[in-house]
This record gives structure tokens, sequence and C-alpha cells, in this order.
């Protein structure tokens, strides 16, 4: 079984396949996504114009269990909007 990640490779971290795989899984079941830079979380179903989920580094992603606004807010993430 091979996996394919669709992510562009960054040269300022090292990431091995199983890490990219884990992150794939990650990104295809998440509803939210926080941003460690800016220390916002997105809702990923309702995604805004203005969010630029696409800009946030790799370094930058978090996910959260259990997967839901309140974690995120609970570990001091505010919601994007």
């Amino acid at each position: 079984m091979h996996f394919h990640a669709n992510i562009c490779p960054i040269s300022v971290i090292s990431i091995n396949n199983q890490e990219l795989i884990a992150l794939e899984i990650l990104q295809n079941m998440a509803d939210y996504l926080g941003d460690n830079n800016k220390r916002q979380v997105h809702d990923l179903l309702n995604q805004k114009e203005n969010c630029q989920i696409d800009e946030i580094m790799i370094v930058h992603k978090r996910y959260f269990i259990p997967d839901t606004f309140t974690q995120a807010n609970s570990e001091g993430y505010d919601s994007c909007i």
C-alpha cells in the first residue's frame, strides 16, 4: 500500500514518511486546524476567503484531540473570524 501526500517539499524542516502519512490522515479527517503562529483556529468545514489556510506552514499546523472548537479554545486558540 502506498500513500501519496499532496504537500510541497519544505527544506527548512525534516519530515519522515510516517509523519507525512500521519499529517495527511489528520488533514483529511480534521474539522479544525490551529495556526500556532497566529494562535487561531480554523473551522475547515466553514472556510472563509480571508482564512488563508493554504498559507499556514506545516510547522505551524496544529490539530486537536478531541477535534472541537471548545478544545482548541481551551488550548488558547481564538477563532479566525
